[in-house]
């Protein structure tokens, strides 16, 4: 009795650790409020290895999952009238293979993007903060790479919106 109940605490514990959207703020930003700006424009921008090595990654898909997410955030100026710009940088990405992450899961690592994003008014950055998206499921459903994209994808355009709002979720 005591290995089953063992064994589910372990196993609970694990699926609520194996997904996660940090951020982190880089200081000097600390005063940052939002106060309803909208921002024209959404820059994205990934290094040249990033696009070679990890083919699973599209930087278009994520862009349009960022502007998709910003938009229904109502932080996004369809008219671009407004001098605010976001500016993201991606810095890293990992991937785990397919037959890793459906046959050990999280124990074969965790997929993360990383970036960071520049709040801009004009050529002045007004906030600047680390993204940091990590899944780390697997199995049959959550290793395929379709799930771990897309999880990946919207949990980093999910904190950037938080983050540009202050409505983080600890």
């Amino acid at each position: 009795m005591t290995y089953t109940k063992t064994f589910a605490a372990f196993t609970i514990m694990m699926l609520l650790s194996a997904c996660s959207g940090n951020v982190k703020n880089i200081s000097g930003y600390d005063d940052y409020r939002y106060q309803g700006e909208q921002y024209a424009k959404v820059t994205l921008s990934v290094p040249r290895e990033i696009n070679q090595e990890e083919e699973k990654f599209d930087q278009i898909v994520l862009k349009k999952v960022i502007l998709s997410k910003l938009t229904a955030e109502n932080l996004l100026d369809g008219t671009e009238a407004s001098n605010h710009t976001i500016e993201i940088n991606i810095d890293s990405v990992y991937l785990r293979s397919t037959g890793a992450a459906v046959m050990f899961g999280f124990m074969a690592g965790a997929d993360s993007i990383q970036g960071r994003v520049d709040l801009k008014k004009g050529e002045q950055v007004i906030n600047s903060f680390n993204v940091d998206a990590s899944y780390a499921a697997g199995g049959l459903v959550g290793g395929l790479d379709g799930t771990r994209m897309d999880w990946l994808y919207q949990k980093f355009a999910e904190v950037t919106a938080q983050t540009i709002k202050n409505t983080q979720t600890e």
